[in-house]
């Protein structure tokens, strides 16, 4: 029969009608069995429940403590000595937090931010930090500056390792301790000649120059042209690894390949990042790997090699090899000029004006 045939199909022999039909409803009895062991039992999910709710709360109470715990110890190392007087989380770096932020949101926001402090109106305001004072004025900018060369020459007035508002730790500077701008007074007697051979006194208007021993205006409008005609654009990120070129050259006398620049160009980022945080912030192995602070001084001192190599060449009649000290505190000094002082700045004030030149409004 049909039902025979079809169950011949299904089984193994033929059965009747009713064998059949008794199966079919065994069957169907141990699917609904089945199906009701595997559906979880009202006692079941309630002993379960709890147990991810403890282990939810425990996950949620080990992220808060370690958050506060990270904040507290932020607050507490977040400090600096300077010549006596103490900067904090809260008398100073605070402040520097609000100021990067203004500055970092638009222009309108860093102008509100200075015409929020206290006396700006006067020219003189106190801060940011402790026993500070900050000059707006240009007559009384004029003054301050006016007494500055006395001062040091009477052993009054020196500066701390500083840059701008930053007041810098010492991370990055391994082999002098300090950025350029905050060396003593013999150190920086020392170094000052040759940065100004190198840059103010190496212009020469009237003689065919290539950035090797001299400058001027004609071959910078040569560099310049060639490098631009290269390129089919100029991105904002372009005019770091074309300055970095043309410095290198005009300091050091130091060919760079166009990668090598971009590489120098990444770098420096990387060297000015750590710089302006207190030191306990970035001198520990969380910071060294999310900072990767291994790549970062395997580069410095691949740098600082080919520096020295560089000032020996330049300036072959000074004996070097008896004054270790001075080419490593020369080198770490012009590695300063090109990773933030020229390789920094002059690019980014070059990005405005070149973004005004070919704004439509």
């Amino acid at each position: 029969s049909m039902v025979s045939s079809h169950s011949y199909c299904c089984c193994s022999g033929s059965l009747s009608e009713g064998d059949s039909r008794g199966q079919e409803q065994e069957r169907l009895i141990n699917i609904t069995q089945v199906q009701e062991n595997l559906r979880p039992r009202p006692t079941e999910l309630s002993s379960s429940t709890p147990q991810v709710a403890r282990c939810c709360g425990y996950c949620c109470g080990c992220c808060c403590l370690t958050i506060i715990f990270l904040l507290i110890w932020m607050i507490a190392t977040a400090q600096v000595t300077v010549y006596g007087t103490t900067f904090n989380f809260f008398n100073y770096y605070y402040s520097l937090g609000s100021y990067l932020s203004a500055g970092r949101k638009d222009d309108v926001a860093l102008i509100d931010w200075y015409w929020s402090l206290p006396s700006v109106s006067e020219g003189v305001v106190l801060g940011p930090g402790p026993n500070t004072k900050s000059y707006y004025s240009w007559y009384k900018t004029y003054d301050q500056l006016s007494q500055w060369g006395p001062r040091i020459q009477n052993g009054t007035f020196k500066r701390y390792n500083e840059l701008g508002v930053t007041i810098q730790n010492d991370l990055v500077w391994p082999e002098v301790g300090t950025i350029g701008l905050g060396l003593s007074n013999t150190d920086h007697a020392f170094v000052r000649p040759f940065l100004g051979n190198a840059l103010d006194k190496a212009r020469n208007s009237n003689a065919e120059c290539d950035g090797s021993s001299c400058w001027n205006m004609k071959w910078l409008r040569k560099v310049f042209r060639e490098r631009l005609g290269t390129m089919d654009y100029v991105a904002s990120t372009d005019m770091k690894w074309i300055i970095t070129a043309v410095l290198h050259k005009v300091l050091l006398n130091i060919d760079l390949l166009d990668e090598e620049a971009k590489d120098f160009a990444s770098w420096m980022s990387m060297f000015l990042l750590p710089q302006p945080f207190p030191k306990a912030w970035v001198d520990n192995f969380v910071a060294a790997w999310l900072l990767n602070e291994t790549g970062l001084f395997q580069t410095k001192y691949s740098l600082m090699e080919k520096y020295k190599m560089a000032i020996k060449s330049k300036w072959p009649e000074r004996d070097w090899q008896g004054s270790s000290y001075d080419l490593t505190l020369l080198a770490s000094t012009m590695c300063d000029a090109l990773a933030l002082a020229g390789g920094l700045s002059v690019p980014t004030v070059l990005d405005f004006m070149i973004a005004l030149l070919f704004m439509e409004e």
